[in-house]
């Protein structure tokens, strides 16, 4: 049953990507897609965002593997094309690229608690979705291009 669960959210996950993001577009404009679907379709799904956390966590070692690579596979060849074309930094492998924009929408989405108590500290205002992003990709982007990031 596990597995078959898995695989259902995978199979929904790669089939809601492939349709929400133009791989024709710019590198850049395709990046910053890429994280607004990644985070729009974890966040209307919050039961499979919390199985697919029980998935990394407590998952068998092959199917996360398999995984891995099904998912992977293409948002890392999309972070090397916005590498080579000066986009994304050079001074991180486009797979941990990949692997920290996901973990930072992620994070985003199951540490609002954190987040908010984090930023009433120095009294800033909460973030709407698009100003997490914005940031994520800012964090992401060659020096000379972070200061225009959406």
């Amino acid at each position: 049953m596990w597995r078959v669960v898995g695989e259902q959210i995978t199979a929904d996950f790669m089939a809601f990507m492939a349709d929400a993001v133009d791989m024709a577009l710019p590198p850049g404009e395709a990046v910053t897609m890429m994280l607004r679907a990644y985070l729009a379709f974890w966040k209307a799904r919050p039961l499979a965002f919390r199985f697919n956390l029980w998935r990394r966590l407590d998952g068998l070692q092959d199917e996360r593997v398999s995984r891995s690579e099904q998912m992977t596979q293409p948002v890392v060849a999309l972070m090397q094309r916005a590498q080579d074309t000066g986009f994304i930094r050079d001074d991180l492998p486009p797979g941990l690229a990949a692997i920290m924009g996901g973990a930072l929408v992620q994070f985003w989405l199951d540490s609002q608690l954190e987040i908010r108590a984090a930023l009433a500290v120095t009294g800033d205002e909460g973030l709407s979705d698009e100003d997490a992003i914005g940031h994520i990709v800012r964090l992401l982007r060659a020096p000379s291009l972070r200061a225009d990031a959406p």
